[in-house]
């Protein structure tokens, strides 16, 4: 059995979920997802809860479920005396595959057996070659809200940039803000006029946690439309919105990410910032697909 452990938001949980189905398919090997984090306390992060359920095709799979950690209170003792004090005890089991730095380890996709994913394993290179059936797990609902089929139905009448921006969390958030940061004005504007110089008579739609901060500050072309309608549970319903524009500017977020990625447009303009981490000291290379354009 292959066992992906979850954490974070929508976003995070698709890379983990897209490297765990990909694994148990080489392996002819159900396929286990640990809730666990969603069931503890995480002072410093932000709020999270599992979300991977709003894919129909996830859902009836019927997954075998964790919401305890197979990470026992004396392996924590061991990891905190590793920390602190610098013991050399062995903490986690030998199945237990944690994640070490944010690169692609290529290492991961010939795993044989039973083992347990921790980590965020951002990057298209551990699913790549399986998109179809990533494409498939993560299909939305048929349904949606009347809002949004008609926002559906004007993209499919006029050539559309979806621009996220991603503030929120990565300016209330401490851990967040230090870790991340957001993009800059002067990244989308960029952005904005790279695509203005190659799509004819674009339309550029915003999506955002903080609208009132893009009305007041983002350089976009006055006939640009806000969306703000999808919120709490209905959120991904941005991420579907994404996916079905022509071309996508994203913010160093894993939500607008899977917004391009989910992208089927085979001629997209896809524009991703070329710095990802506020934090000097994380290094992400392997992120973003090498034919999306980095500014």
């Amino acid at each position: 059995m292959i066992t992906s452990r979850l954490s974070g938001g929508l976003g995070n949980q698709m890379f983990q979920y897209a490297l765990g189905r990909v694994l148990a398919q080489l392996n002819n090997s159900p396929l286990c997802l640990d809730l666990s984090y969603y069931y503890q306390k995480h002072t410093q992060d932000t709020p999270r809860r599992y979300e991977l359920n709003i894919f129909p095709n996830i859902k009836n799979q019927d997954l075998p479920i964790r919401t305890k950690s197979q990470f026992s209170t004396i392996n924590m003792i061991k990891l905190f005396l590793n920390h602190h004090l610098k013991f050399n005890s062995k903490a986690y089991p030998s199945n237990w595959i944690k994640e070490s730095g944010h690169q692609f380890n290529p290492g991961i996709l010939s795993l044989k057996g039973d083992y347990i994913l921790d980590g965020y394993w951002q990057s298209e290179k551990y699913f790549k070659k399986f998109r179809e059936s990533i494409l498939t797990d993560f299909s939305f609902p048929s349904k949606t809200s009347k809002k949004n089929n008609e926002v559906i139905n004007y993209l499919k009448t006029y050539t559309t940039i979806s621009t996220h921006v991603r503030r929120g969390d990565y300016i209330s958030n401490q851990k967040s803000a230090d870790c991340h940061g957001v993009c800059s004005t002067q990244y989308y504007q960029k952005a904005i006029d790279l695509i203005r110089k190659q799509v004819y008579k674009p339309i550029f739609l915003i999506f955002s946690d903080d609208i009132n901060w893009c009305k007041k500050n983002l350089p976009v072309p006055h006939k640009s439309i806000f969306v703000n309608h999808n919120n709490g549970k209905n959120s991904f319903e941005d991420m579907r919105l994404m996916s079905l524009c022509n071309h996508n500017i994203i913010a160093n977020s894993s939500f607008s990410w899977w917004g391009a990625w989910l992208n089927k447009n085979t001629e997209k303009i896809i524009i991703t910032p070329k710095k990802w981490f506020n934090d000097p000291k994380v290094i992400i290379k392997d992120i973003n697909p090498s034919t999306w354009i980095k500014i």
